[in-house]
């Protein structure tokens, strides 16, 4: 805002006895801040106003996805239980194959329950990985 628009526009608003002459220069500083601001505040609102259309433009074009139920791969995937590798179907151990370890288990000099369980685990990792 110029000095004259400044002059021009407080001289509008008053009457003929308060004109930009009669106005100490405390008044016409307080004025001229007064207008600086409220042109500032008119252009910020401008601004944010273009940056709220291109924001919703934005979403509007690129986020404008009708809403989808997810399938069960992807509930399986989300949930965890999927890591995305190819699903398979478990293979656990035939009763010749559990016989074949309790008959291993027996030359054993000292064996446990958790060497049991180890046992197990590894036939069972040996066939599902």
């Amino acid at each position: 805002m110029t000095p004259q628009q400044i002059i021009d526009a407080w001289n509008a608003q008053a009457d003929e006895a308060n004109q930009w002459g009669a106005l100490g220069e405390d008044e016409k500083l307080m004025w001229a801040y007064k207008q600086a601001i409220a042109e500032a505040a008119l252009a910020r609102q401008d601004v944010q106003d273009e940056i709220d259309r291109g924001a919703k433009t934005l979403r509007e074009t690129y986020l404008a996805q009708p809403e989808q139920e997810p399938d069960d791969l992807t509930i399986a995937y989300m949930s965890g239980v999927y890591d995305g590798k190819k699903l398979r179907t478990w293979v656990g151990l035939t009763a010749d194959e559990l016989n074949m370890i309790g008959d291993r288990m027996r030359t054993w000099n000292s064996h446990s329950l958790a060497d049991v369980y180890v046992a197990i685990e590894a036939k069972l990792k040996e066939k599902n990985t």
